[in-house]
């Protein structure tokens, strides 16, 4: 289980990452213990995404009402759920072979565990608008934009933490953001054949 003092140090950790201070560094558990215990971290952004599927469905209804882009609301919260999930664990299996391809293998434990983390992190700072947007206080065109803004921070937020904590240069950092993004993407794609979703 994770304690308090995990999500209190992670989070700290994170925040002190955004603002580009290295010490955050010290605050996660990049032990083999505190890699394992960073996967458990897919339980509270859960919610999160749950919330951000309903975001999609209200958006999906407000540009097109008389739409059929999603066949039922609740197959399409299961299919995101699923679809954490699966991001959840290529990624890190992935970079398995990237590390080693790379020579970077020595920092894999720490990468992925710090990845983890910060995807909360992330999750948490996306929230407010995902909240107001649901409670009818902002347009589905601010979210949107706003969205694409917390788009490129966050590719810059993971260039940034793959450079410092890969201990890599910032080309090779910038190449394993465009990895993850790209896979992402493919992901999304080929579940959303599979599925419809």
């Amino acid at each position: 289980m994770l304690s308090f003092k995990e999500f209190r140090d992670a989070l700290t950790g994170s925040f002190l990452l955004a603002k580009r201070d290295t010490a955050g560094l010290q605050l996660f558990d990049v032990g083999i213990d505190g890699f394992w215990r960073s996967f458990l971290v897919i339980v509270p952004i859960a919610p999160f995404y749950v919330l951000y599927a309903m975001q999609e469905i209200q958006i999906a209804h407000a540009m097109d009402p008389q739409g059929t882009y999603l066949a039922t609301d609740t197959g399409f919260v299961v299919a995101r759920i699923l679809l954490l999930v699966l991001d959840w664990l290529i990624f890190p299996a992935a970079m398995i072979f990237i590390t080693r391809l790379l020579v970077l293998w020595p920092r894999f434990i720490a990468f992925i565990t710090i990845y983890n983390w910060t995807s909360l992190f992330i999750i948490l700072a996306l929230a407010p608008s995902a909240l107001l947007f649901y409670f009818g206080l902002i347009s589905a065109q601010m979210v949107a934009t706003i969205n694409l803004f917390a788009t490129l921070l966050i590719l810059y937020y993971r260039w940034y933490i793959a450079t410092v904590v890969l201990e890599t240069a910032a080309m090779t950092a910038a190449l394993i953001v465009i990895f993850d993004f790209t896979l992402s993407l493919l992901v999304h794609g080929l579940f959303g054949r599979l599925t419809g979703y």
